[in-house]
């Protein structure tokens, strides 16, 4: 198994891109598992986070709650570290890069 190496986000374009893709792997575990309902909500969540990604203050008052979705996600996909681990990076962000 190969995980991605995680490189520090540093700009509200990284950002988006980051969880753009954690959004379409999650639309992709949601597919396949119809549509399960702490992973609805984890979606929709990360969604309006990603909507604050140009506002700094706003985002960062979001910062709990992506960490809490991170950690459902965690556990409901417990099988893509990729995943996790961009998250992370996301919450990194929001706590010390914006």
């Amino acid at each position: 198994m190969t995980y991605a190496v995680t490189v520090a986000i540093s700009t509200a374009s990284e950002f988006e891109a980051i969880m753009g893709q954690a959004l379409i792997k999650l639309d992709k575990v949601l597919y396949e598992r119809g549509n399960p309902p702490k992973l609805k909500q984890a979606r929709r969540d990360l969604d309006k986070i990603l909507s604050f990604s140009r506002e700094p203050a706003k985002l960062k008052q979001h910062g709990q709650l992506l960490n809490t979705t991170a950690e459902v996600i965690r556990v409901e996909v417990a099988h893509d570290h990729d995943l996790h681990n961009s998250l992370w990076d996301c919450s990194d962000y929001i706590d010390f890069g914006c």
